[in-house]
């Protein structure tokens, strides 16, 4: 976000840093490095500062006298409302602005629209981000099922540290090691550099109803003769179904998202539509950024479209999940 709205001169401490690092000199990129690791500093220390206030807060204003709080969830339904209606209209006006010929100001409305912009778009970006996004994905979510299940119940909370850690820091660090196994610019570097932060998104989507599925029928089964591995790709995998395809399709659009580590790790060779966007939000060709954008905000919305189609259609099957 920094890098398309922030200010440029100068720009912020996370811009700076990312601009030493992708710096061919060795001694920018020493101080890209240096740059990240305050990053990760003034992170922790604002957090350490922020539990300490939570907790001050907390010891001097507990009150036990019975009265309760007003509600305040119509005014949060209102604001979550209010806010996906602002989204909506703004993705509405970037799909005129990839059909529009012209729009000038003050003009509310293009004098001309035409797909002739959609049929010489350059769609690889779109192709590399669909079967990155869907690899990264399906190998997280493999990976998080046989954690659940056979992985330890408790201290987890390592596991989500790259939701709350600056991405400059971890991206470095990413890049760094793929130059030291020589594996900078190759899929599996690109594969991998994605999965810090898809795996995380997944695991915290899906480990709410897996703890929460009732222990007795896997017990039921074992007890008919089924190993743990036939248990739960036969009948508690099918029941999870539904989240299982939401933390798929939540992956999938966090695995979109990711510009830093598609950057760093994939050394400019592959170019994925959120890079493709950013790129072209400096350009003066709005339609090209545009029809980017779209393809952007498309690819998330047909992954949560497809698991919801297919959540559906097994529940109408399956007596037990209507």
């Amino acid at each position: 976000m920094a890098l398309i709205l922030g200010p440029t001169t100068p720009p912020t401490f996370a811009v700076l840093a990312w601009q030493w690092l992708s710096d061919p000199d060795p001694q920018l990129q020493a101080q890209g490095g240096v740059a990240a690791l305050i990053l990760l500093l003034v992170l922790l220390i604002f957090g350490g500062l922020l539990r300490g206030v939570a907790w001050v807060y907390q010891r001097s204003t507990v009150d036990f006298d019975g009265l309760r709080l007003p509600n305040r969830v119509s005014i949060m339904s209102w604001l979550y409302q209010l806010g996906a209606g602002i989204s909506f209209s703004l993705m509405i006006l970037i799909l005129i602005w990839s059909l529009a010929q012209s729009w000038f100001f003050p003009a509310l409305w293009p004098d001309e629209l035409s797909v002739k912009a959609w049929l010489n778009a350059d769609f690889t970006p779109f192709k590399t981000s669909l079967w990155l996004g869907l690899a990264t994905s399906l190998i997280a979510l493999v990976m998080v099922l046989i954690w659940l299940e056979w992985g330890p119940q408790r201290n987890n909370a390592w596991l989500y540290a790259p939701l709350i850690l600056p991405v400059i820091p971890l991206s470095a660090a990413q890049y760094f090691a793929l130059l030291y196994l020589h594996l900078d610019g190759t899929v599996i570097g690109l594969i991998w550099s994605h999965l810090l932060w898809v795996l995380p998104y997944v695991l915290l989507s899906l480990v709410g109803a897996y703890r929460q599925f009732d222990p007795r029928l896997m017990l039921t089964a074992q007890a008919l003769g089924y190993p743990r591995w036939q248990a739960c790709l036969y009948i508690k995998w099918p029941l999870l179904m539904r989240p299982i395809l939401s933390a798929f399709a939540l992956g999938f659009a966090v695995s979109i998202a990711q510009y830093l580590p598609t950057l760093f790790a994939g050394a400019g060779r592959f170019s994925t539509v959120t890079t493709e966007a950013i790129a072209l939000s400096s350009g003066g060709n709005r339609r090209t950024m545009a029809i980017q954008a779209v393809l952007l905000m498309l690819l998330p919305m047909l992954a949560f479209a497809l698991a919801a189609i297919v959540s559906h259609w097994q529940a109408k099957h399956r007596r037990g999940l209507r």
